[in-house]
């Protein structure tokens, strides 16, 4: 080449992609064929398989930003750089392990505090700690339902949607304890005679 040229096209590794090398050199992919069609070389070894951008724009990314990658979690990063799991996984070898130690996690501490602030304390969904309580057969009640406070006769009678307000849950749960008094007590109706 006769010109003098902007780019060091000596020190490229022809070996290597189109799109790599332009990035290399900060030229566009077309220029750097172009090049090596004057010089008559083969193409790449692997011409024609696509080169996969994202990884490669996401570590920029997260170097521009000053991310602490190491300490920020699978889900972290992915609402951070708006990727996939698998691109995490795959390009983020150093962030934050995955999960939390349940097995350093007693069943005291399931039984003592609550699910909420169990949740925010390890920086998890409340979902997981919802499952490790099922899992670990940890069931609960709830400290508002305190059932002693509904009457017999109230159960009996089957005021649902009033029960749910006065004991704050869901109709089935009132709907069990309504079956399971009119079980033991038999119905309202039966008593009155």
């Amino acid at each position: 080449m006769s010109k003098a040229s902007l780019y060091d096209w000596d020190c490229v590794d022809w070996t290597n992609q189109d799109i790599i090398i332009s990035r290399y050199l900060g030229c566009s992919k077309e220029r750097v064929r172009q090049v090596r069609f004057l010089l008559k070389l083969p193409k790449a070894i692997n011409h024609g398989r696509r080169t996969y951008k994202v990884p490669i724009r996401c570590i920029e990314e997260a170097e521009r930003r000053k991310l602490p990658i190491e300490r920020m979690t699978t889900g972290e990063i992915i609402k951070a750089l708006g990727i996939s799991k698998y691109t995490v996984h795959k390009h983020f070898p150093n962030r934050k392990p995955y999960g939390i130690r349940w097995d350093l996690i007693s069943d005291e501490t399931f039984k003592k505090t609550s699910d909420k602030q169990l949740a925010k304390k390890l920086g998890c969904s409340l979902n997981h700690i919802i499952h490790q309580r099922l899992k670990r057969r940890i069931y609960r009640k709830k400290p508002w339902q305190d059932w002693s406070k509904i009457s017999t006769r109230e159960l009996l009678t089957g005021n649902v949607q009033l029960i749910t307000k006065k004991m704050n849950c869901c109709t089935s749960t009132v709907m069990y304890h309504v079956r399971k008094a009119k079980q033991t007590y038999g119905s309202i109706h039966h008593q009155s005679r």
